[in-house]
């Protein structure tokens, strides 16, 4: 592993482990093993280096997320909806690490202009892969209930399929915010029936 890779990942764990607070240059430099200064070189500031972290919980996400969906390629549009949805919730340990970082930087993105440019552009990636789908989904439904000639081969997506994708989001972040505040109440089975149910519900029908 890089040094730089090294250090971002020195402070993903930091953050998961003792909130953004846990973050600085000292601390990230004896957790990666390498001099304060060589930390500087690569995150000049404590800013940078929470950055670092929160683009680097970004990349694991995003390519598990890219695994899952090469995964489900084959799959029907709402089989894929639910497994992406899935990996989004701290269904396991690793799960649990990226959301509690993730959450932290939520809360931090109220008051700090990068932090927020950063959770936006990436909520609204998340919204478009969602939306896409439930477009998918519902043009496949509408072409299995249609007359031949009528059938449609685009997959255009609505202002409905970006707000169900929005609801959906949404619900998905109480879950996860549930799943690491209320271990006990919000375990990885009920997290699995509700997401099963929020995909069932009228508002997400085709």
């Amino acid at each position: 592993m890089e040094a730089r890779e090294a250090i971002a990942t020195a402070a993903l764990d930091l953050a998961a482990e003792g909130g953004l607070e846990a973050v600085s240059v000292r601390t990230v430099a004896a957790r990666a093993g390498v001099s304060p200064g060589l930390v500087q070189h690569h995150y000049k500031t404590k800013q940078h280096l929470l950055l670092a972290a929160m683009e680097r919980v970004s990349y694991r996400v995003q390519t598990r997320l890219e695994s899952a969906a090469t995964a489900t390629r084959d799959a029907s549009p709402a089989q894929q909806l639910r497994h992406l949805a899935l990996q989004l919730l701290p269904m396991d340990e690793q799960r649990r690490v990226e959301a509690r970082v993730w959450l932290a930087f939520v809360a931090r993105a109220a008051v700090d202009e990068e932090v927020a440019a950063l959770h936006s552009q990436e909520w609204r990636a998340l919204q478009q892969v969602f939306a896409e789908l439930l477009a998918a989904r519902r043009h496949a439904a509408a072409n299995e209930t249609a007359h031949p000639a009528n059938t449609t081969t685009g997959n255009a997506v609505t202002t409905r399929d970006e707000d169900e994708a929005a609801h959906l989001l949404a619900a998905l972040d109480g879950m996860a915010i549930a799943g690491i505040a209320e271990t006990d109440r919000m375990t990885p089975a009920r997290m699995h029936r509700l997401v099963n149910h929020l995909l069932g519900t009228r508002l997400m029908k085709p």
